[in-house]
């Protein structure tokens, strides 16, 4: 039997909705009976992303990405039809990833059963890192934070030598080449991204977080840097609980460290055993000084 030719597209408007949610229902998403038409449109956002695979006419094969293209992406989803699988699918959706992304750094939560998939695609298992996830809810009242600073939701007021004092006081040391320090932070702040950020009483910013999300589904909190002068006075809580405040109508995502996980468990942000924190370096050739994801 001749294999049939895939055409891979990054131009959503090619993937009808109506394929597309059942596509999502038939490989298992169960969010997908939750989305109306219109709302699978809007899950391609600016800053979210989607990959395509038709053979023919066919919706094939998927994948989903929220990035700022810049340092950092996350792999929201990817799936293949089931009556497609075995059949290199999903090895061209992560390949035609890395030929687009391979600048950023990529992560993603991978069910357990399908480590070895994304092990083979260069995502690889971070022992250290855990898989965090917040499913929609109501923020818990009781699960409240003090501290001196001053939470603010605009980027746009802070410069960039404060992004900087901040980043480099912890040693994220983000740089690219090529790109003025204010248009850095612009970018890192853009379509689809969106922070929290800790100031002190004289307007300084000593903290922030940053988020990716579509604004319907799924967030993921990528990010958490508190200046050293700051650390052990609730910024990190505060931060955390804005966060969680904003998008408390929508799944939220991270990989944390053994160290960050009493804080995220106040906010019900909590371990997955069945997911498993992944990820993989900017690929050689294609500079990005990204600074580890990881919450």
């Amino acid at each position: 039997m001749k294999e049939a030719t895939i055409r891979w597209s990054w131009d959503h408007e090619q993937a009808a909705s109506f394929d597309l949610k059942m596509l999502y229902s038939e490989a298992g998403f169960g969010f997908a009976e939750q989305l109306g038409l219109d709302d699978v449109a809007k899950l391609f956002r600016p800053g979210a992303f989607g990959l395509f695979a038709f053979s023919g006419d066919r919706l094939v094969g998927a994948a989903r990405l929220l990035s700022d293209e810049l340092l950092v992406s996350w792999l929201a989803e990817i799936c293949v039809h089931p009556s497609w699988r075995g059949r290199a699918i999903g090895s061209g959706l992560l390949e035609k990833i890395d030929e687009r992304f391979g600048k950023t750094a990529l992560y993603c939560d991978a069910p357990a059963e399908q480590v070895d998939f994304f092990k083979a695609g260069g995502l690889r298992p971070r022992e250290i890192l855990n898989a965090c996830r917040r499913l929609p809810g109501a923020l818990n009242a009781q699960a409240q934070t003090f501290s001196q600073a001053v939470i603010t939701d605009d980027a746009f007021k802070y410069s960039a030598a404060q992004f900087d004092q901040v980043v480099d006081s912890v040693g994220f040391g983000i740089t690219e080449k090529g790109m003025s320090r204010e248009k850095l932070y612009e970018k890192l702040f853009g379509d689809g991204a969106f922070g929290a950020f800790a100031e002190n009483a004289d307007g300084q910013l000593i903290g922030f977080a940053r988020v990716f999300s579509d604004c319907l589904s799924k967030c993921y909190l990528t990010e958490i840097c508190v200046h050293p002068g700051w650390q052990r006075r609730g910024v990190r809580r505060a931060l955390v609980r804005q966060i969680v405040s904003r998008f408390s109508r929508m799944a939220i995502y991270t990989e944390a460290f053994p160290k960050a996980l009493p804080l995220l468990r106040t906010y019900g942000v909590l371990p997955v055993a069945d997911l498993v924190g992944c990820s993989r370096a900017p690929l050689k050739g294609q500079e990005s000084n990204a600074p580890s994801s990881a919450v």
